[in-house]
């Protein structure tokens, strides 16, 4: 094994066979593309940030460990990201500097396990002798490593092992764009942060757009001297976007010796209305850059004064003629914003039936350059905040003049060519007329934090941080009840097993039971001392149990709303219980790392399961003989609905997924941005998949066959 490593390591002096190795992309790269697509770099923009108290303190003072800087799209804070990684490389030479820049568009640079490989790659890129650490993982016999690639807790262990061992002074993490990473696991990520702050020599810088999850845990941490925050306001607008109008419009109409008068006037007005965006002056600069100088003065002055509305004219514009090429140009748009990786010019032709993708490829820039531009040899959405708005105000307008979904990639006409491309690697087996992607169930004002279905899979329960838990009907999509009471955020919802309650477990300490039929509140179950963040009901229906922050497991009588027992002995709050099929025990999974069992009829402890490295989030009971309508081969994996190990749909990255439950054929998915996306499957096709699957696994246990040879008779 020693020699082994030696050798990794003497290869690994390549970078490329690094990344390779250990299934990272390259920082370096990233940040070059990244690079390539943003303006040109201001040094006078980023001073202020630079001189800022918060970043000398961040930079400077062992105890400032954690800076976030916040603020809405279009402000710069990716040029400010490369800014601040310039100006460390510059001035701390002796130090550790590791970046990554989180990208919602891209299906493998938008997940955690990516950045903490991404930084894996950045200390040994740094320093070799940091490979040693990984060779617990190395195979011998495949030389290469091996990753559980769903576990970047187990990689993040790995790089706090590298960080006690780095020889720089500081060690500096800047991570751009947080608020683009797969939000079911920021979560954890920032706790995770939030727990390892011994490490008074690792400081990291965070971007971010304002986003539900991160404020949630940003509130946690402003006690905290560590933490600190700069805000992209007015104050710093005012200073660094000025520079860049400056700089944009001195470089044009460079070969017009009479246009600087125009330009004064150009810049006056940008000044006027830049609206504190430097996306905002970036897309005008790029559109009147190939006018004359008078039409580009007039073009200023009717440009749109807001970046929603600059993406909405273009969206026009490209709908206004009836020929080919505007039609295609807005399918490629839906497609786009099907596809979990930006495409390349090599898979558009296939995709559209186009023969001259290139030159479909420039007409689309020319007609909607404001939306989507050329890097490389790949089609990309201009910014993030492009591909939101097709999402949400311009859906409407690409749904009225375009058809693509994944249903319609199976069935539609361009179908055959769609299946050829790399970019879709399952088209679902969706129930027919069924539109995976427009079948949201919308109503709640916060982020929902539990979804589950009741036992005839007929309807839904929601549970929401708006304080309410709804009720929809799964046939018609329509809400059917909704459940308001609780002070506080609703954490998770369970229906009792006849279905005629529901139980909504909230921060405000309680846990309700609700009448299915007529949405009135049944009991109040009051007693915990802090949050509930779980509830379960026993299989016969007469007791449930909730879990909550103040470390204790309470079982309540349903029929006389009295406390039957109390199941103490976790050191760390409860996350998590579950009935077993039988009813007699209760497992339940705690922030202290451990699994506890217990005895329903008396209340001691009956097991203790410890283990694990990290909080214990679910517990889940193995099932003998589950209802056709619970058991289930469907889940989510990532950003994936997944039927086994089969991947059938690529959920929009616009999406930010919190939680999921699924039946033997539907599939409810719970979404920060307030909606519960709604999947139906044939489940005629889920027999067939599940059946090649039986087989596959089959042929694989066959012993290999074997011939005899016999001789025949002469003659």
């Amino acid at each position: 094994m020693e020699q082994t490593m030696k050798s990794a390591v003497k290869t690994a002096v390549d970078d490329a066979a690094l990344r390779r190795a250990i299934q990272a992309w390259n920082p370096s790269q990233a940040r070059q593309e990244v690079n390539a697509g943003k303006d040109k770099l201001l040094k006078d923009s980023v001073s202020y940030f630079i001189k800022s108290e918060q970043y000398v303190n961040w930079k400077n003072y062992p105890q400032s460990s954690t800076l976030f800087v916040r603020g809405k799209e279009g402000l710069g804070k990716t040029m400010l990201s490369l800014g601040v990684i310039d100006s460390l490389a510059h001035s701390s030479p002796n130090s550790m500097l590791g970046y990554f820049f989180f990208q919602k568009a891209h299906s493998e640079r938008n997940t955690p396990e990516a950045m903490v490989k991404g930084f894996i790659f950045c200390l040994i890129g740094k320093q070799r002798d940091l490979l040693y650490e990984l060779q617990p993982y190395w195979d011998t016999t495949n030389n290469r490593f091996n990753w559980d690639t769903n576990n970047w807790l187990e990689m993040w262990r790995v790089l706090e092992v590298m960080l006690n061992r780095c020889v720089g002074q500081q060690i500096y993490f800047v991570v751009d764009a947080l608020d683009e990473c797969h939000s079911a696991e920021m979560e954890k990520f920032l706790r995770t942060i939030y727990r390892n702050q011994n490490n008074v020599r690792l400081k990291w810088l965070f971007t971010s757009r304002p986003q539900d999850t991160i404020d949630k845990e940003s509130l946690k941490m402003r006690e905290e001297k560590w933490w600190a925050q700069f805000a992209l306001d007015k104050d710093y607008l005012n200073h660094a976007v000025p520079h860049y109008i400056t700089y944009r419009v001195k470089s044009l109409y460079v070969q017009h010796a009479d246009a600087n008068e125009t330009k004064q006037t150009i810049e006056q007005e940008l000044l006027s209305g830049a609206e504190y965006s430097f996306l905002w002056v970036r897309l005008i600069c790029d559109e009147i850059e190939t006018l004359h100088p008078n039409k580009a003065l007039d073009t200023v002055r009717s440009w749109p004064r807001d970046l929603k509305d600059v993406y909405g004219q273009a969206l026009e514009r490209m709908c206004q003629t009836n020929s080919p090429a505007p039609k295609r140009s807005l399918r490629l748009l839906k497609v786009m914003m099907l596809a979990y990786r930006p495409l390349k010019e090599s898979e558009i032709g296939s995709a559209l039936n186009v023969r001259n993708s290139s030159s479909f490829v420039n007409s689309l820039l020319r007609q909607g350059a404001r939306l989507v531009i050329r890097r490389e040899k790949s089609i990309e959405f201009i910014h993030q905040s492009a591909r939101d708005y097709l999402n949400e105000g311009g859906k409407s307008i690409l749904n009225k003049n375009t058809f693509e979904d994944h249903d319609n990639v199976r069935r539609g006409n361009s179908s055959k060519a769609l299946l050829a491309c790399p970019w879709i690697k399952r088209i679902a087996p969706l129930e027919y007329g069924w539109d995976a992607l427009n079948k949201t169930l919308s109503g709640h004002s916060g982020w929902v934090n539990a979804v589950a279905f009741s036992p005839d899979g007929k309807l839904v329960a929601s549970a929401s941080s708006d304080r309410t838990v709804k009720l929809w009907d799964v046939a018609t999509g329509k809400e059917h009840q909704t459940l308001s009471g609780h002070s506080s955020w609703v954490n998770t919802v369970a229906f009792s097993p006849d279905g005629k309650l529901v139980a909504s477990a909230s921060d405000d300490q309680t846990v309700k039971l609700w009448d299915v039929a007529t949405g009135e509140e049944h009991q109040t179950l009051s007693g915990h001392s802090g949050g509930v963040n779980a509830v379960a009901f026993s299989p016969d229906g007469k007791l449930v149990a909730s879990a909550s922050y103040d470390r204790t497991v309470k079982l309540w009588d349903v029929a006389t709303d009295k406390e039957h027992q109390t199941l103490s002995g976790h050191s760390g709050g409860v996350r998590a219980v579950a009935f077993s099929p039988d009813g007699k025990l209760v497992a339940s999974a705690s922030s202290d790392r451990t699994v506890k069992l217990w005895d329903v009829a008396t209340g001691k402890e009956h097991q203790m399961l410890s283990g694990h490295f990290g909080w214990t989030n679910a517990v889940a009971w193995g099932y003998s003989g589950q209802s056709s309508t619970q058991s289930t081969n469907l889940w989510i994996n990532g950003e994936w609905i997944c039927y086994r190990t089969k991947r059938l749909i690529h959920l929009p990255s616009e999406l930010p997924l919190i939680t999921w439950s699924a039946t033997r054929r539907d599939i409810a998915i719970g979404c920060g941005n307030g909606r519960v996306l709604f999947c139906r499957f044939n489940e005629r096709l889920l027999k067939y998949e599940r059946a090649k699957q039986t087989f596959k696994r089959a042929c694989q246990t066959l012993p290999p066959l074997s011939i005899k040879a016999k001789s025949c008779p002469s003659g």
